[in-house]
């Protein structure tokens, strides 16, 4: 459990889940194109749903990434919320956290082309 009293004054908790995972950086350069993409939805579902719910990731980037290769069921999370900041869900159009961790070319790509295939 943690309290972050400075980013929640009326003393609300985040409970957070251990999960299983390495950093993306250090998984990236040995993903397979369809596995890029695969964590490219991931991501950019989670920064969808933080923006329904008014919140914009201020410390985004591959380090707070975590991915986990299990055989049936890879997994993407996200961490690191100790920076956010509060919007309004149709304030912040673009999504600065998708460039931050993929790129600007990659966000900027269509899905069929975003990684070549190797």
């Amino acid at each position: 459990m943690i309290r972050c009293s400075s980013l929640f004054p009326y003393g609300f908790i985040l409970v957070l889940a251990k999960v299983k995972g390495e950093p993306l950086y250090r998984r990236w350069a040995d993903l397979y194109a369809h596995q890029k993409e695969f964590v490219y939805q991931q991501v950019l579902a989670a920064v969808n749903a933080l923006r329904a719910v008014g919140i914009v990731w201020a410390d985004p980037g591959p380090h707070n990434v975590l991915y986990h290769q299990d055989d049936a069921d890879p997994s993407v999370s996200i961490i690191d919320f100790e920076c956010i900041e509060l919007c309004n869900g149709e304030a912040v159009v673009a999504k600065p956290e998708m460039t931050a961790i993929f790129g600007r070319e990659a966000v900027l790509q269509r899905n069929d082309r975003r990684y070549p295939v190797r």
